[in-house]
């Protein structure tokens, strides 16, 4: 019998949002409502699914929208404000 093996494909995080990572792993986001606002901007129904774990939603946000967010202006200036 051959044996199943389960593996999770983890989006790529595009350089310019790696401070998320950081700032994910920090609990003072959920003290912070500009980081909140941050994650929820990222996917709103994933943000809700994953009860509002921005670690959960960085590893299951589709590459797509993370490849726009890099790209949008408004995004990063938020992130900036929120690092």
């Amino acid at each position: 019998m051959s044996r199943i093996q389960k593996f999770r494909v983890i989006p790529y995080l595009p350089e310019r949002l790696r401070p998320l990572e950081k700032i994910a792993r920090n609990l003072w986001w959920v003290w912070n409502y500009e980081a909140i606002e941050l994650f929820r901007r990222l996917d709103v129904e994933l943000w809700r699914e994953y009860d509002h774990n921005p670690v959960a939603l960085l590893g299951a946000i589709s590459q797509k929208d993370l490849d726009a967010a890099a790209d949008s202006e408004s995004f990063l200036a938020h992130m900036r404000r929120v690092e």
